[in-house]
């Protein structure tokens, strides 16, 4: 294993996603990101129309479709900039302003939901009917009267999307420390070899068949986090907090409900999982009892829920091998879904290895 990882220039681009494939130059994005600017002031045109005419309520929301999915792009190309070096401060900016413009453009769009509303609902189908174009939006339509109880005024969304850069300061916040700022004491592996620890060789050292080992890499990582409790918990009350105050304007009765709203889902369904979960915990208890025994364990710590019951070989798998074990098992889903996943392996969609910076996990 690396005793250290690797900064963003030492990487071969092999193994390095190719974002030139979204935007082939800086240039691009600046420019789609005037334009989503210019499609913002543009639907301020259609405000007060829509009842017009199937014709009028289908060109708004074609426009909106394209600011939105412009505004993602650009959203989506300036996260996964930052996501390759959380330090990097050309990046921050980038994504900065790409949060500010979905802002502007949440802004601008927020008068459409009530005013759909307001159209009578005889009328609406009436514009589906004329207007064939519409007919792909009757389940879009269906769910905004669902939710009808919990739209605002027009000026109160429009309050109230201008509030969602505000809203994403904790998540933010929580991205830069466990991103960039975090560090994690070093820790020695099987070898007595000394090992930078990190969140990636995190998941490996609870697997090994070192208990010292495991127990060494659990206190690196979760006594740094200790030792950030209070800020942590302090972003964690800010977005507790966010997420009532927007389950309270919209008249829910709970942040849950408001969460799962979306979805259609009732807090009874939640409820009744978590519930059955609770009432079925025995099997869970049993294997629990089953690895002590069979580790030989006086007591069982957090460090020793993954480790390997059996004793296996302690090598590594390369990254090429492990994608092939992938293709060859995935082989019975057909030739298609081979292809396309084969195209994410070699196509530059994958950034595969740690780096200073880099957010962890995969999406």
């Amino acid at each position: 294993m690396e005793n250290k990882i690797k900064s963003g220039n030492e990487k071969d681009k092999d193994y390095h996603w190719q974002l030139e494939d979204i935007y082939k130059d800086e240039q691009g994005w600046e420019e789609d990101y005037q334009q989503v600017q210019e499609l913002s002031v543009q639907l301020g045109s259609y405000q007060g129309r829509l009842g017009e005419s199937g014709a009028a309520l289908h060109a708004l929301l074609t426009l909106a479709e394209k600011m939105e999915r412009r505004a993602d792009k650009i959203y989506i190309y300036a996260k996964m900039r930052l996501d390759e070096d959380n330090t990097n401060a050309r990046y921050q900016s980038f994504f900065d302003r790409a949060q500010s413009l979905a802002v502007q453009a949440g802004s601008a769009a927020a008068f459409i939901v009530p005013e759909i509303l307001s159209i009578p609902e005889e009328k609406l189908r009436d514009f589906v009917d004329e207007t064939k174009e519409l007919k792909l939006y009757e389940h879009y339509f269906a769910e905004l009267n669902r939710q009808k109880q919990h739209v605002l005024s027009p000026a109160e969304e429009i309050l109230l999307a201008q509030t969602a850069e505000i809203s994403m300061a904790s998540r933010n916040i929580f991205g830069m420390i466990n991103n960039a700022d975090i560090k994690f004491p070093p820790i020695k592996d099987e070898e007595g070899q000394e090992i930078e620890m990190t969140k990636g060789k995190f998941g490996r050292f609870m697997e090994s068949q070192d208990r010292e080992v495991r127990k060494a890499a659990f206190q690196s990582l979760y006594s740094s986090y200790g030792k950030l409790k209070n800020t942590l918990g302090a972003t964690l009350n800010a977005s507790i907090k966010r997420d009532i105050f927007y389950a309270r304007v919209r008249k829910y009765p709970s942040a849950l409900a408001g969460a799962l709203d979306s979805d259609n889902i009732s807090t009874a369904v939640y409820d009744s999982l978590i519930t059955a979960m609770h009432n079925n915990m025995e099997p869970m208890y049993k294997y629990l009892r089953l690895r002590k025994k069979v580790l030989g364990l006086d007591e069982l710590h957090m460090y020793d829920i993954y480790a390997p019951l059996v004793k296996e070989s302690p090598g590594e798998i390369e990254y090429e091998a492990a994608r092939d074990m992938v293709l060859a098992g995935l082989k019975p889903l057909g030739k298609e879904y081979g292809d396309i996943l084969r195209e994410g392996f070699t196509g530059g969609w994958i950034d595969v290895y740690e780096q200073e910076g880099k957010t962890g996990g995969a999406y």
